[in-house]
């Protein structure tokens, strides 16, 4: 696969050594391009040739330069960018086999490595190269924020902070607030799976859709030790979104305030899902809706004041099967499901702990359902569908 090696090369030239000078203590880090900003420009170091490669006041331009050139000259490679806010006006494009990492992701209110997006940018903070005869394969983004200044933004979107369309991928320690979009979005290209991705230690804020969306044809994703915090609420859709088989969503200690809290779908697409260790809270809808979707896992998570948007109408668990697609073999275990942290509070609670529709062969056993399902604690119509023991 051949990128454009035009891509910000009319900005390759050699300095003098007073030009890198206030960066030579990066200079002999395991980086292959240092990015950062010097007033209202910004410039990246070969720190192999120890050389100053592209400079120009345009950020997406200079990081994509650097990243270009450590696929087409190293055949890979690490970009790092320096503390410091960058405006991005046109996404930052991820290639194969590299890795762009920040400085640390900080603070929602005081981030190190900072990708806003400008006013009216209208496009994805970060993707990955798209052709329709290659993907991206093995690459990274790490420990920075991104900022998608939704309420700046005109055009009519989705834009997300990250849009792969790749395969073995990871985003990590990455804070994403504020999109127009989704927070990660995963899907497909031109016929090919997207296989395994991983989305570890983020924090994803305030995005208009999902904060995690895994999308048909997604393969073996992962999202684990996420925070996901009201999300969903524009676009009506869930904090997190598997709808491709055998992902898993495990270890997130905070599904919170979103629309729905994770949504398995598509017609068998998402079978196989496994949801592990989360806590769901304070969530408009249900907080696990699976539609469709057969064999999937639901163990040991936690369920907290589901149906905030009407009382008594949605339940934690809604296992929606269709007669075409039934819902079967799906085992709901270990899990807790409470009213709220206080038990004199009964102002909003679910419909049942776990719900179905069109469903059978399903176990649902050795779960703790505490007061405070409004109807009954479990509801489910399949004849063989296996219900007992729970504790109520």
């Amino acid at each position: 696969m051949q990128i454009d090696k035009n891509l910000g090369m009319a900005l390759n030239h050699k300095h003098s050594a007073s030009d890198i000078k206030d960066i030579s203590s990066t200079l002999a880090s395991p980086y292959t391009y240092v990015v950062y900003k010097d007033g209202t420009t910004y410039k990246a170091i070969d720190t192999l040739t120890k050389t100053l490669y592209a400079s120009g006041t345009d950020a997406a331009t200079v990081i994509n330069s650097a990243i270009s050139s450590a696929y087409n000259t190293y055949g890979g490679g690490s970009v790092f960018l320096r503390a410091g806010t960058y405006a991005i006006t046109t996404s930052v494009i991820m290639i194969s086999h590299v890795w762009l990492r920040g400085d640390g992701m900080g603070e929602l209110s005081n981030e190190s490595t900072l990708l806003q997006l400008s006013t009216n940018a209208n496009c994805d903070v970060i993707k990955s190269y798209q052709a329709q005869t290659a993907q991206s394969y093995g690459i990274r983004v790490s420990d920075l924020a991104i900022d998608g200044n939704k309420s700046n933004q005109n055009g009519a979107g989705p834009y997300s902070g990250i849009n792969f369309t790749a395969q073995r991928w990871t985003v990590s320690d990455v804070i994403i607030k504020n999109t127009k979009g989704r927070g990660v979005y995963a899907g497909q290209l031109s016929g090919t799976n997207s296989i395994y991705g991983v989305v570890r230690h983020c924090s994803l804020n305030a995005c208009n859709y999902a904060g995690i969306m895994f999308d048909y044809w997604t393969v073996n994703m992962v999202a684990d030790h996420c925070i996901v915090e009201n999300c969903g609420l524009t676009g009506l859709e869930a904090g997190v979104i598997s709808n491709g088989p055998q992902n898993i969503i495990q270890n997130c200690p905070q599904i919170y305030g979103c629309y729905r809290g994770i949504d398995i779908s598509g017609y068998q697409s998402g079978m196989g899902t496994r949801v592990w260790n989360n806590v769901i809270e304070l969530i408009q809808r249900e907080g696990i809706l699976i539609t469709d979707s057969p064999d999937c896992s639901i163990q040991n998570n936690v369920f907290l004041q589901c149906s905030q948007a009407t009382n008594n109408t949605y339940s934690c668990i809604n296992l929606d099967g269709s007669v075409a697609h039934p819902i079967i073999r799906t085992l709901i275990t270990g899990n807790t499901f409470e009213k709220s942290d206080n038990n004199n509070d009964t102002s909003k609670y679910q419909k049942y702990c776990v719900e179905g529709d069109n469903e059978n062969y399903n176990c649902v056993s050795g779960n703790m359902m505490y007061s405070g399902y409004a109807t009954g604690a479990i509801s489910l119509a399949g004849a063989n569908d296996v219900t007992t023991p729970n504790i109520t």
